[in-house]
């Protein structure tokens, strides 16, 4: 028999007194979720996934998810077949030159470039890697979510209804059918999250607040900054309330170094995406931002309808939705039966973690409000990141995740209920009956006596300044039309009331067991939520997004840089499909000072964001820019003297520029100017000859500021995504002129010395040549970026370092 040190046991016991009872309640769960009950409730959210997205992943690159004028068809596409086309050809997109007339790419968190799971783009064709990415996030939002639901403790059942509660309920599933990509790769991530911190709560090993900083920074790459923040506050709240309630006082300062030290990790790992992301964003159109800007796209409190009645406001489908802002973020649907969980749980519920859900249900419920309540306008004024985004709807996603979770606990709860031998269950459904009847009666008298109060509501709605869809006429035919998908959406949560109503009468009775209880709800609740999301499936052709072949035949025959404006959506990022340079684009950030000289081209208000640039007026100042050619739609006609018809078919008509100066040139005078406003005028006047004078906001000593010298024009001899190379001759001294966005991160080399460059008439970049012949290289080289890969690396071997002792440490 082996002999055991009385005094190293009692040594081991004053320092880790749980360790026993830790290492068997870990062999315990180990032995749970290895069990084939585990392996057949993950099947089972693979075959939910699988009804869902085979029949669309069966038709290869065929057809693309999401709707046609939405932001897959309108960005997305675009951005990953660039992104990812660049880095099979051996090159690191740093930089695009292909929109805005250049700006930076990769530190676009949007790109996503360095997310792992967006290796499917360079696997497979964009349109069925856009197809699988969907798919396979669906799939993970409900693992995830069912992984935290057993963590928790919501039962087998309970986990598998949060899991498809929150994977097809309406704040993460309709992103589908709008074409967010990092929306749908960035939501996935919160459960991951909860799951690492309530695991370091709970064994409070800092292993667990590593894992999950390592969690923080792929949900920085999957590429949308606003659903980290929200889940960083959501996640935030949630650590304190359990810092509050669950630990001793003298534990407190332990947690909360875990909890920094989970950020630290976030942001360290993924520090080759965040520190250029920080560039960009000071630089860009949303450092500034006003109130009523961030204040956009709240959530409108009589969308909370749609928790019930996802119809209520339209469809986007069958019925144009008439409600304000975008359904898509403006629905709350999560299915009537989980809501009839949360019901439950809330009125029957006992476990500990519910009032921490709860809270977190309610608080990001209020926060979606926005506008709609006087905390936006404190959290905007003092809380730093509440200034940097508009769309507190957004929120949504994380009242749905608590949502979920509470749902799962009600169903737990539901089978001991009608265990009990008292009558409560059968009260409950006397309840639903009730709560179904008033419904229908409410919709049957709006059917037959409502016609003039929903007139009055729709259009109501339509005068409201959070109206972005374009209604149809307003006919009876309309609003008639509109009622009967609200009076079917009462109907259809009317039934579903009543159906559930009977199946717990049926357990309570005795018909048949609790298990066979949770199974029949369960499936109520996956019916329920393929017929409100299924028809969202909708596609689009890829085809459709690319150039008429008459037009990029015609503009690939011109050899010499040059770059197109056009007023037309559809053709706003298509030049990096085609490699087709535009001075306009779409994307959701774009460079400060460009968006200010577009406005003022296009004769906006400068200080307004212009995200969606589209060109729908000739411009003086767009000739400095090299647009060559204007792409307008067939009905559309430009008659200046300057410009030349030079291709017509049925969709376009295109017109050369013959004023448009090439993309690089020579000038030998200066207007040193530093304000701005002041720029502008001079830029806007008639004196100004872009030809043969710069707007500088510094003074040259050794240029001649003589506006009669002129010099041949600079030769482009190499270009690249991330390079530009020139030759140029001089007569005299003077600043040679590149027409491509400035931006920190450009370096200039002159016969191989490296050289300042000046911005240029407010959005360019200048170099000063000497006279004589010399060889000029632009070269992007951004600083943030190097020092983030560097900080990444050394983080990644740290934590990697960190986890293999852990590791051996437990064996």
């Amino acid at each position: 028999m082996k002999s055991i040190n009385p005094r190293s046991t009692k040594k081991s016991r004053l320092s880790q007194p749980d360790s026993e009872s830790t290492g068997l309640r870990l062999r315990e769960r180990v032995r749970r979720y290895g069990s084939k009950e585990e392996f057949a409730a993950i099947c089972f959210l693979l075959l939910v996934a699988a009804v869902y997205f085979l029949p669309v992943l069966t038709e290869g690159n065929a057809q693309v998810l999401s709707r046609v004028g939405t932001d897959t068809w309108g960005q997305f596409f675009y951005w990953r077949h660039f992104g990812y086309s660049a880095i099979a050809g051996g090159e690191i997109p740093l930089w695009n030159p292909y929109v805005f007339s250049g700006m930076p790419y990769i530190a676009g968190i949007q790109s996503a470039i360095f997310y792992p799971l967006n290796i499917l783009y360079l696997l497979f064709d964009t349109p069925l890697a856009i197809n699988l990415s969907i798919a396979v996030h669906c799939f993970l939002a409900s693992l995830f979510t069912y992984f935290y639901a057993r963590y928790v403790d919501a039962g087998r059942l309970g986990s598998i209804l949060s899991a498809v509660t929150f994977a097809y309920g309406a704040p993460y599933f309709l992103h589908i059918y709008s074409g967010h990509l990092p929306h749908l790769s960035t939501m996935i991530w919160l459960p991951l999250l909860f799951l690492g911190i309530e695991a370091f709560v709970k064994k409070e090993q800092m292993k667990y607040a590593v894992l999950s900083g390592v969690v923080l920074s792929i949900q920085l790459f999957a590429g949308y900054p606003q659903y980290l923040f929200f889940s960083v506050v959501a996640l935030t709240l949630y650590f304190l309330m359990n810092l509050i309630v669950r630990s001793e006082r003298k534990r407190a300062p332990y947690l909360v170094c875990g909890f920094i030290v989970f950020l630290a990790t976030g942001a360290a790992l993924s520090a080759v995406q965040l520190l250029p992301a920080i560039e960009l964003a000071k630089h860009s159109v949303r450092e500034g931002l006003s109130y009523e800007w961030v204040s956009a796209f709240s959530f409108p409190p009589e969308n909370l309808l749609t928790l019930l009645f996802p119809d209520f406001f339209g469809n986007m489908l069958t019925t144009p939705y008439w409600g304000k802002n975008y359904l898509w973020e403006m629905s709350l649907y999560l299915g009537v039966i989980p809501i009839c969980m949360i019901a439950t749980a809330l009125i029957f519920g006992r476990a500990e973690q519910l009032w921490a859900f709860c809270l977190i249900a309610l608080i990001s419920l209020i926060l979606a409000l926005g506008k709609y309540t006087p905390l936006l306008i404190a959290l905007y004024s003092y809380v730093p990141g509440f200034d940097r985004f508009r769309g507190l709807s957004k929120f949504a996603f994380v009242f749905a995740f608590a949502g979920s979770i509470i749902a799962g606990f009600g169903l737990k709860q539901i089978s001991a209920l009608a265990e009990e031998k008292g009558s409560k269950t059968l009260r409950f459904s006397y309840g639903l009956i009730a709560v179904s009847l008033l419904f229908l009666g409410l919709g049957v008298i709006g059917w037959f006596y409502g016609d003039e109060l929903w007139e009055m509501m729709i259009k109501s709605a339509a005068k409201a300044e959070d109206r972005y869809g374009r209604l149809p006429p307003f006919t009876n035919d309309f609003f008639r039309a509109s009622m009967s998908a609200a009076f079917a959406a009462v109907l259809k949560t009317s039934l579903i009331l009543m159906v559930l109503a009977a199946v717990l009468f049926f357990a309570k009775v005795g018909r048949f067991s609790t298990k066979f209880l949770q199974i029949s709800i369960l499936a109520l609740a996956v019916i329920d939520l393929w017929h409100f999301g299924s028809r969202y499936l909708v596609t689009f052709e890829p085809q459709s997004l690319y150039m008429d072949r008459e037009l990029k035949a015609f503009l690939s025959n011109d050899r010499e840089p040059f770059r197109i404006a056009t007023p037309i959506s559809d053709l706003s990022n298509v030049g990096l499909l085609e490699g087709i340079e535009n001075v306009g684009g779409y994307d959701a950030i774009v460079l400060k000072h460009y968006s200010e000289f577009i406005n003022l081209a296009q004769r906006l208000p400068v200080d307004e964001p212009n995200l969606s640039m589209r060109i729908v007026a000739a411009s003086r100042l767009l000739d400095l820019l090299n647009v060559k050619y204007y792409v307008l739609g067939s009905e559309m006609r430009i008659g200046l003297p300057a410009f030349d018809l030079v291709l017509e078919n049925d969709r376009h008509r295109v017109y050369r520029n013959n004023g448009a100066l090439p993309r690089s040139f020579i000038v030998h005078d200066a207007w040193v100017i530093k304000n701005r406003d002041a720029i502008f005028r001079h830029m806007a006047g008639a004196e100004f000859d872009p030809g043969s004078r710069a707007a500088l906001e510094e003074t040259i000593d050794t240029l001649p500021y003589n506006s009669t010298l002129r010099s041949p024009v600079p030769r482009i001899t190499q270009r690249s995504l991330n390079k530009v190379i020139l030759e140029a001759d001089l007569n005299e001294p003077g600043l040679l002129v590149l027409a491509d966005a400035y931006y920190p991160g450009w370096k200039a080399f002159v016969d191989g010395k490296e050289t300042k460059i000046y911005r240029t008439n407010y959005v360019m970049r200048g170099v000063l040549l000497a006279k004589g012949e010399h060889v000029i290289e632009f070269r992007y080289d951004p600083l943030s970026f190097k020092v983030g890969a560097l900080i990444s690396v050394i983080s990644l071997s740290l934590v990697v370092g960190l986890l293999i002792r852990w590791s051996r440490s437990n064996r």
